[in-house]
């Protein structure tokens, strides 16, 4: 089980690192790397059971599903953070960034009482950045479990 679970969530982690590079990409934009990210969930879900030597047992996948999520959400969210930590600064900073936003976020910030500086500051990147890092995991594990139980009884069946 525990090497199926780390070969897939390296190989999991491998192809969310080149998700995570394709959203810096305009075009990709975040809705794309969203739904893609929860394809690759589905997708570590699966190869967790393709590696398992006993593939018949849900509840054998489902472990091994967790872990392989977890390894591969763990990478995954990390690399996310130190990519948005590199927009950060190639954007221009805190500056940069909130002279970027829309006319109708600055109104809503303005209207909220909610600074704008502290938001886009470093730490509110890394706040943020750390935020979504954590809710990848839990997705990761979340969706790759599951996937793996539902793929091992498709098998069992």
């Amino acid at each position: 089980m525990g090497e199926a679970a780390v070969k897939a969530g390296l190989t999991g982690a491998l192809i969310g690192a080149l998700l995570v590079v394709l959203k810096v990409v305009p075009l990709a934009g975040t809705c794309l790397f969203l739904m893609a990210t929860l394809f690759l969930w589905v997708g570590v879900g699966f190869l967790t059971v393709h590696w398992l030597p006993d593939r018949r047992e849900p509840a054998i996948a489902i472990g091994a599903g967790g872990i392989a999520g977890s390894i591969a959400g763990l990478i995954d969210g990390l690399l996310f953070i130190m990519v948005a930590v590199v927009q950060y600064f190639w954007l221009g900073g805190s500056t940069g960034l909130m002279s970027r936003l829309p006319a109708s976020w600055v109104r809503f910030y303005n209207d909220a009482g909610i600074p704008m500086e502290v938001v886009y500051s470093l730490p509110g990147t890394l706040f943020s950045g750390g935020t979504l890092c954590l809710f990848n995991i839990l997705l990761a594990i979340v969706v790759s479990a599951v996937s793996a139980a539902v793929f091992a009884r498709i098998l069992a069946a």
